[in-house]
């Protein structure tokens, strides 16, 4: 089960309405559908910022899984969710990354360390940090939570990552979700011209990418890997303009 979708934070016009020379505009589409996002939060203050002050919503997630990469804004737009009452505690997941070298420790030690700073209580952490591809994130997650008696069967469960990979991510953890879990989309909230900038400055070309990460949904769909869902006809032209190709 999947939480309804909120409004898209930026709508660029169907690939195929655009003329020629029109390649960024199509990368935003294609980015766009990949970024899905279910929840909308403020930003942090100094109110929302205090955990002695969290006040825990009605509809609040049992957790939210920040999936490690080099993109910290993750763990930041978790400890926002769980500060203001969306998430009764927080999962990081994700070991060493070869796009996180950087970082010089486990993607998932350096969010919780992100979110640390930013006003989460440790003891309200849980870290995954010997993964290292989407379905060990998840599977080894579950496995954790389920050693730790603390199961997602029957609970709503955020997923938050880099936005270009949440669609897949999702689609990822609905192939094996716990039973009667809901699924809820919540990337940190950016634009794509923002994840563009975010990219160049680690020598990343992101509209490649979205290509290949089009073409991933639609092979791992048909392998069985993911969840699998038709892509739009625009989508997949899109992303063929970007370099994906498609079986026939």
């Amino acid at each position: 089960q999947r939480a309804p979708q909120s409004p898209a934070r930026s709508r660029v016009p169907s690939i195929m309405t655009l003329g020629a020379g029109a390649q960024a505009a199509g990368a935003g589409t294609v980015w766009n559908y990949l970024a899905e996002n279910d929840i909308t939060i403020g930003p942090l203050s100094a109110e929302s910022g205090a955990a002695k002050s969290r006040v825990l919503r009605d509809d609040a997630a049992e957790c939210a899984i920040g999936l490690g990469s080099f993109d910290l804004r993750v763990a930041r737009h978790c400890a926002a969710l769980y500060l203001q009452g969306h998430a009764r505690f927080l999962v990081f997941t994700g070991g060493f990354g070869s796009g996180s070298a950087d970082l010089k420790q486990p993607e998932a030690v350096a969010y919780k360390n992100e979110a640390v700073t930013c006003g989460v209580p440790e003891e309200d952490i849980l870290v995954e940090a010997e993964s290292t591809n989407t379905p060990q994130n998840w599977s080894f997650t579950l496995r954790m939570l389920k050693e730790m008696q603390r199961p997602l069967e029957g609970k709503r469960i955020i997923l938050s990552t880099t936005p270009y990979r949440q669609r897949r991510v999702r689609l990822t953890c609905a192939h094996s979700c716990p039973a009667g879990a809901t699924l809820i989309n919540a990337p940190p909230p950016s634009t794509y011209e923002e994840d563009v900038a975010l990219f160049e400055a680690k020598g990343l070309d992101l509209p490649g990418l979205l290509g290949g990460e089009v073409q991933r949904l639609d092979v791992y769909g048909r392998k069985g890997d993911i969840l699998r869902e038709d892509i739009p006809s625009d989508i997949r032209a899109g992303a063929a303009a970007l370099g994906a190709t498609f079986a026939a």
